[in-house]
């Protein structure tokens, strides 16, 4: 009835893939189904790897990954640290922070793999409002800075900037995205070293009117930032163009 276009699977380490009859669902899914041709599975349909290697991993609660995955990922985080449901009790201090779930977004973007962000509703289907404001303010970031996100992948070169572990890049076609997860920097300047200008080089700030003047010095590449922009927060995305692109 409901043609979804993603199926997550979870729980499958109760039992085998053989008790599940996972194996055969997903060979119905992917040939015979009204969805076949677009549906994607994770990779949890029987315990200890029984069951079919589905589309793609879904990893948990992976606070900071820094290497290039293999296969195809997701970072699957509860926005409520000590549950994946709703928990009437839970102290404010168990819930991630906007900032922090922005943070947890770009690096999976930036490493190539998926955001999974999970909410526990009450029994009766609301949406507790500290779970609304998560993800009106991930919902804002994303109308701000979207374009650094969707339809994005790896860049090859460089996913952390090697000079700013704070900055984390995205690649569309030749644009580079460079998206700074911290503070921001009170002298009004971010040097990063994984950009290499031409004479016809463009960076600007998402969200924010006009062009951003840089220097280059022995290989470093110095932004040197406009006043703090209030109209913006959590993280900023650069956006540059006309780079000299080995990768």
């Amino acid at each position: 009835m409901y043609k979804p276009s993603l199926i997550w699977s979870d729980g499958e380490w109760e039992a085998d893939a053989d008790y599940w009859n996972s194996t055969a669902f997903i060979d119905w899914l992917y040939t015979k189904s009204p969805v076949k041709d677009e549906i994607v599975v994770n990779n949890r349909w029987g315990a200890k790897g029984s069951g079919p290697p589905g589309d793609y991993k879904s990893l948990e609660n992976q606070e900071k990954i820094i290497y290039r995955q293999k296969f195809k990922w997701e970072n699957a985080v509860p926005v409520d640290s000590k549950s994946w449901g709703f928990r009437r009790d839970a102290p404010m201090a168990d819930y991630l922070s906007s900032q922090k779930l922005i943070r947890l977004l770009v690096q999976a973007v930036s490493m190539g793999g998926n955001f999974l962000m999970n909410i526990g509703p009450t029994a009766d289907g609301m949406i507790p409002m500290v779970f609304q404001e998560r993800m009106r303010d991930i919902g804002e970031w994303l109308s701000a800075n979207g374009e650094s996100i969707y339809g994005t992948t790896l860049w090859e070169s460089c996913q952390i900037d090697h000079n700013n572990s704070n900055v984390w890049y995205t690649k569309k076609g030749d644009t580079i995205y460079a998206t700074l997860i911290e503070a921001w920097p009170k002298n009004s300047n971010i040097t990063l070293s994984c950009l290499h200008p031409s004479s016809t080089t463009q960076i600007t700030l998402l969200g924010v009117a006009g062009n951003i003047s840089y220097s280059t010095n022995g290989g470093l590449t110095t932004l040197n930032l406009p006043y703090y922009p209030f109209n913006l927060k959590f993280a900023w995305t650069f956006k540059i163009t006309n780079l000299i692109l080995d990768g």
